[in-house]
């Protein structure tokens, strides 16, 4: 079994202090929270240099979380709305693979895929699916 550990655990501290801590305290890799710690317009350069620090402290990354900064509904039945998801998570497909990181969990919370009381809920699913689909 391999543990990994999340950064957001850490809140808004430094990432490479963070990633130091986690193969300090034991962990095989970290989940990196994109909201907080590397956003999807992060440079090239930064990403080689987060990649450096896991590298260097004998970790992986286990994956992304938290992808979402708050700008998008992934649940939305609007096709430009839609289509801005599609983008956005083909840059978080982009950011894992630069790390190296095999997982990226689509999870965040609030309006990024919350259900407006007046929308068809197996529509806005579908919407959903076509953009996870879309992107992958």
């Amino acid at each position: 079994m391999k543990l990994s550990a999340c950064t957001a655990a850490f809140g808004m501290a430094d990432l490479k202090k963070i990633i130091d801590t986690v193969a300090a305290i034991g962990y095989d890799a970290v989940e990196i929270t994109v909201a907080l710690h590397a956003p999807i317009d992060s440079t090239a350069a930064f990403r080689r240099e987060v990649k450096g620090w896991i590298q260097s402290a004998g970790i992986a990354c286990s994956g992304l979380h938290y992808i979402f900064d708050g700008t998008l509904r992934l649940l939305s039945q609007e096709p430009e709305m839609m289509k801005k998801s599609v983008d956005y998570l083909n840059k978080v497909i982009d950011l894992a693979s630069d790390f190296e990181a095999p997982t990226v969990i689509v999870g965040s919370g609030g309006k990024t895929r919350s259900f407006e009381p007046e929308w068809n809920r197996e529509k806005s699913i579908d919407c959903m699916a076509a953009v996870v689909h879309a992107a992958a």
